[in-house]
Formats: structure tokens, C-alpha cells, sequence
């Protein structure tokens, strides 16, 4: 079998009106996933390093709420997501691998 993906796969599959091939013995890619051990941002307009501890601890910088440079940040160490930030640094530390 080739290296396609098992969605390539089907659409193809579907795309000709042929049955649906068996991909129940198709190799598995393992997830890697990094473990977080800091979820921060520096936001570059206010000069406020802002950072999530604890999942969904929603955390904003000073900057007023409806301007570009506002940036926010959620997820504690479960995950990381940024909200606005164009004038943003991460400082998102990881596990090493």
C-alpha cells in the first residue's frame, strides 16, 4: 500500500463509485504529543507577560479589549491557545523530547 492517508484513501474510493477499500491493516502513525511546562505570551503593545496556569484560566493582557494588539491567552498546561496576539511573543516552554 502506498504512503496516502487513510482519508485520501476513501475520498478516491468514493470519487470512482468503488466499494470502500479494508483499511483495518493499515499501519498506525504513533501522536506525539509535547507536554507543556510554561503557556505563556509576551504582548509587545502593553509590556505584560501573561500566562495560564491552570486549564481554562482564561488570562488577557492591559491592552483595551476591541484593539489589534490585544492578546489573551487559555489552557494551562493542558493546552495552548492565543486569542489576538498580532503584536505577541510565545514563551511557551515544553518537555524536552
Amino acid at each position: 500500500m502506498s504512503d496516502k492517508s487513510k482519508s485520501v484513501i476513501r475520498r478516491e474510493a468514493l470519487q470512482k463509485d468503488e466499494p470502500m477499500p479494508d483499511l483495518t491493516n493499515y499501519p498506525k502513525v504513533p501522536k506525539i504529543r509535547r507536554q507543556l511546562t510554561r503557556n505563556a505570551f509576551h504582548c509587545h503593545a502593553c509590556d505584560t507577560i501573561i500566562e495560564s496556569r491552570y486549564h481554562h484560566d482564561f488570562v488577557v493582557c492591559k491592552c483595551p479589549y476591541e484593539s489589534e494588539t490585544f492578546t489573551a491567552v487559555d489552557g494551562g498546561l493542558s493546552y495552548s491557545r492565543r486569542v489576538g496576539g498580532l503584536n505577541a511573543t510565545d514563551l511557551c516552554e515544553y518537555e524536552p523530547e
